[in-house]
């Protein structure tokens, strides 16, 4: 898929079906906000099959099947829609980046919009200035861009001055030059105004917006707006009480106050996953797996994964996987996690994918085929996130999963390369010559960029190169500096979250008690000495209890 390529994200706004059947899409819409994907889907397949042509467009867009995804948009795009020519040009060029055909189909959107735009549209217009700002190199002009966007602008302020609500919410949201704050603080008092006297006539869908628009600034208001939709049969709503109180708890004054907020969040969580949403199972079965607001309950947690899982909830089938790995409410049964990780993988969760090449690379639940393993870590890589990149240029310069690969390994850690743990490992690889030529100079320059991030790994490094002068010179207090770095990275919460536990804060506590013995950049201080040793010792260091035993 090429830098410029978009897919639209479809909203209950966007969804504007036949009048007879407009109830149904609504319904749709609605379950996709639940997590419901699979009853989201079989209503859009059957409206679909009625001519429908916002729902063919949505299966076009939302299919897991390709065939089906290239059909729908195929049929939509011949019949002159911009968007499925639009988006038949992404699915074509995200196999083939010059595929001739998806060259056409990105000038005959662009075609369409274009003569739409000169007609007044003010969402084609837009579109118009996307496509010169980020289509295909051919079309690529920003003065072009910036004048289209300048008339999307002008058209939709004369749709606001009209009264149209959504072209009101597109000028306060949208970032365009020449915005005014003056200008959008009146859009904003107005669509609130008009929210709230809907909502206040009984609309769920303004009693949401509200909910919504207050829950960050105003969480107790937020709570009455969505308890009214609640009150009124909204599911949407139910959940998003659960998430509210779940986001309170969090930002408790006090432990018996998050527990009571958790606590909530679970009994709305629970009234919206008895209704059938499967985001509302998935989060109060992760509550109940983690113990959150009560007592953690595995058996119930994975009933609630596996319900969700059923509506095609990729997070769900992850999950579950976990536990049947783990024998966790379930049996143990790597061959259930297998099957459930590749579940999670076709919905795009790509630690699935790394799961399934992790068990295929060690035989778990399948027999074993390195080949099959790198397939699926392929998989995975296709459009990674930095942390995935991390994740899988570990795998590829270690040697435990799969035979290593350091050109891979290289290549993953240049994607991430602005993440401290990419820095570490890619200082590793030129300390060592892994790939690359041994560089001890740049392995410093990038632990050091690394721990200056507050990555102890590159820290500890820094510490045993400086007194090992490795790359650098010989420099004790530098070690030092940097050993006593690691050990206070220890006890920082946000560090424990980002990495865990790490074991290189018992190598450097060990090494500070070396310095301390030899009086090598700090002073001379065998209590201290011992007190690294102890405490590197009891995080399982076996060289810090020999020395222990010496002393």
């Amino acid at each position: 898929m090429g830098h410029w390529a978009r897919t639209y994200v479809l909203t209950a706004t966007l969804i504007v079906a036949s009048v007879a059947a407009a109830q149904t899409a609504a319904q749709a819409a609605e379950q996709l906000e639940l997590g419901n994907r699979a009853t989201a889907m079989r209503i859009y397949r059957l409206l679909a099959d009625r001519g429908d042509a916002q729902a063919q467009l949505s299966v076009g867009l939302l299919s897991d099947d390709q065939t089906e995804r290239l059909r729908w948009l195929r049929l939509l795009a011949e019949k002159g829609n911009p968007e499925a020519q639009y988006n038949l040009a992404v699915e074509l060029s995200s196999s083939d980046a010059s595929s001739p055909e998806a060259m056409t189909w990105y000038a005959k959107a662009f075609t369409t919009y274009l003569e739409q735009g000169k007609r007044g549209d003010a969402r084609a217009q837009e579109e118009v200035a996307f496509l010169y700002d980020h289509g295909p190199g051919s079309m690529l002009n920003p003065a072009q861009a910036a004048t289209w966007m300048q008339q999307a602008v002008d058209s939709y302020r004369q749709l606001a001055q009209k009264g149209d609500l959504a072209a009101m919410e597109w000028l306060t949201s949208r970032d365009y030059a020449g915005k005014d704050d003056r200008e959008v603080q009146v859009w904003r008092e107005r669509i609130v105004a008009a929210h709230r006297l809907a909502a206040e006539r009984g609309s769920i869908p303004d009693q949401l917006w509200l909910g919504d628009d207050l829950r960050l600034n105003d969480p107790e208001a937020a709570v009455t707006w969505y308890t009214k939709a609640a009150g009124a049969g909204s599911v949407v709503a139910l959940f998003r009480l659960g998430e509210l109180h779940q986001e309170l708890s969090s930002s408790a004054d006090n432990d018996e106050q998050a527990q009571e907020l958790a606590g909530e969040a679970r009994t709305w969580y629970a009234a919206a996953a008895g209704r059938g949403s499967a985001a509302a199972q998935v989060a109060l079965a992760d509550m109940l797996h983690q113990g959150e607001g009560g007592i953690p309950d595995l058996v119930e947690a994975a009933r609630l994964y596996r319900l969700a899982t059923a509506e095609d909830d990729g997070t769900a089938a992850f999950r579950l996987a976990g536990l049947y790995a783990l024998g966790e409410g379930v049996p143990v049964d790597p061959s259930e996690a297998l099957r459930l990780y590749q579940v999670a993988a076709r919905r795009g969760v790509a630690e699935g994918a790394v799961q399934v090449g992790l068990m295929y690379a060690a035989g778990e639940g399948v027999t074993k085929n390195v080949d099959e393993a790198k397939t699926w870590f392929e998989r995975a890589g296709r459009f990674p996130t930095p942390a995935l990149a991390v994740r899988l240029g570990r795998i590829y310069l270690a040697d435990d999963v799969i035979a290593h690969d350091y050109a891979e390994a290289l290549r993953y850690f240049n994607i991430a390369a602005g993440q401290p743990e990419a820095q570490y490992h890619l200082g590793l690889m030129y300390a060592e010559g892994y790939g690359v030529p041994v560089n001890p100079s740049k392995a410093v320059q990038l632990w050091r960029t690394s721990a200056e991030q507050g990555f102890p790994d590159a820290a500890c490094q820094l510490g045993q190169v400086y007194a090992a002068g490795n790359g650098v010179g010989k420099d004790y207090v530098s070690a030092a500096r940097w050993l006593l770095n690691a050990t206070a990275l220890e006890a920082d919460v946000m560090t424990a979250m980002l990495y865990g536990t790490r074991t290189c804060y018992a190598e450097a506590k060990f090494r500070l008690g070396l310095l301390y013995s030899e009086g090598l950049g700090v002073e001379r201080n065998m209590t201290e000495a011992l007190r690294w040793w102890r405490a590197a010792a009891n995080q399982g260091h076996e060289q810090a209890a020999e020395m222990l035993k010496k002393y």
